[in-house]
């Protein structure tokens, strides 16, 4: 219902936290209707976009006059060889800001590849939300193993576009499961479990030491927008299998996919699909999906 729209320049966010500075999570970010335009269609001053072309936020942390870090962000980026890659923001994102670090105050810019005498002639605007926020997380998963070398499919947990464009996955927040599920921060592999995501969206675990645990959160990005899962994973040699799957607190007995065809399948069609989850307890849900 409220949110603002930033003509940056020369501006700073102050952060009033506390005297000495504060680490800000992140900020939900988007297009502004008059850059957007002026990137679709051109405007008089802003050319249409076209390959090559791009629209970016630097956001610069300074604690007084010391600068912390960056952080950059593209609302629109037209340079993957791909052209279904191409786009141009038209959704709230959060962009994330922990890289700066402790900060008294930030500094937002513009950048963008359509420039002239007087600098951009993209409209130097965005829309900005809910700063110092937390990213939002669709859904949480865990599952447990047994020590060994396993594969899970992470596609059949986000909801992605079927058109061709290029899905990149990150594995973000590792960490050991506490007592009280806080993720403590760790590398990516670790004395009990080591972890990879390939090209595929394959996420590729090797449990090598029995009790040993991981908290993460994946992402899924594609033309610009990111969904983020919370997935817990666990070695147990004695009651680690390749299937239990807990969804809010629900244990998943199985799961299909029916497609518009009206077919069943435990595995993903490609398109839409009804997936109808069936829990332990009996319930179950049903969600669309496009694969």
């Amino acid at each position: 219902a409220n949110f603002s729209v930033a003509f940056p320049e020369g501006q700073f966010v102050e952060v009033t936290n506390s005297a000495d500075g504060d680490i800000i999570n992140g900020v939900y970010v988007s297009n502004s209707a008059y850059a957007y335009n002026g990137m679709a269609v051109g405007d008089g001053f802003a050319s249409a976009f076209d390959d090559g072309d791009w629209f970016k936020i630097i956001a610069t942390g300074f604690n007084g006059d010391t600068q912390t870090g960056t952080a950059e962000f593209y609302l629109a980026d037209y340079r993957g060889t791909n052209a279904l890659d191409h786009y141009i923001l038209d959704t709230w994102q959060w962009m994330d800001l922990r890289s700066l670090g402790k900060v008294t105050k930030v500094r937002f810019q513009l950048d963008g590849s359509d420039k002239g005498t007087y600098g951009l002639n993209t409209a130097a605007y965005f829309v900005m939300d809910d700063f110092g926020c937390e990213r939002d997380i669709v859904a949480e998963y865990a599952r447990t193993y047994k020590v060994g070398n396993w594969s899970l499919d992470l596609n059949q947990f986000f909801t992605l576009d079927d058109d061709g464009s290029t899905v990149t996955y990150s594995l973000e927040d590792l960490g050991e499961i506490t007592a009280q599920g806080a993720p403590a921060l760790l590398d990516i592999n670790t004395e009990g479990i080591d972890l990879a995501i390939d090209q595929a969206g394959m996420l590729n675990i090797n449990g090598k030491v029995d009790k040993s645990s991981r908290a993460m959160i994946i992402g899924a990005t594609q033309k610009g927008k990111t969904q983020y899962i919370k997935f817990s994973i666990s070695i147990d040699q004695a009651t680690g299998i390749d299937g239990i799957i807990v969804e809010n607190g629900k244990v998943v007995e199985n799961r299909s996919y029916v497609n518009v065809a009206g077919q069943v399948s435990d595995r993903p069609f490609r398109g839409v699909n009804i997936i109808v989850t069936r829990y332990t307890d009996g319930t179950t849900r049903s969600a669309k999906a496009t694969f």
